[in-house]
């Protein structure tokens, strides 16, 4: 069994990222890690999560991923 999205969430994704890597697509999907529990539950794990691409309707290559927050602040040069 995989991280669970209560594990997820509690190791700070956000989201849980749908990505298909059928050769040709690399389409990315997002669902915020709140509605995918409501919708599966809080046990389910990542890898129990059936997607289908929205842009290919694969469903053999999508593979689903809790998203950390991203970065704040500046990037770039130091003063």
């Amino acid at each position: 069994m995989g991280i669970s999205l209560k594990q997820a969430y509690e190791q700070g994704s956000l989201r849980i990222a749908f990505y298909c890597v059928r050769p040709g697509c690399s389409h990315v999907g997002k669902v915020e890690i709140a509605d995918a529990i409501k919708r599966w539950g809080a046990d389910r794990a990542l890898n129990e999560i059936r997607a289908r691409c929205s842009r290919c309707d694969s469903s053999e290559f999508v593979s689903v991923r809790g998203e950390p927050p991203g970065r704040t602040g500046k990037r770039g040069r130091r003063g």
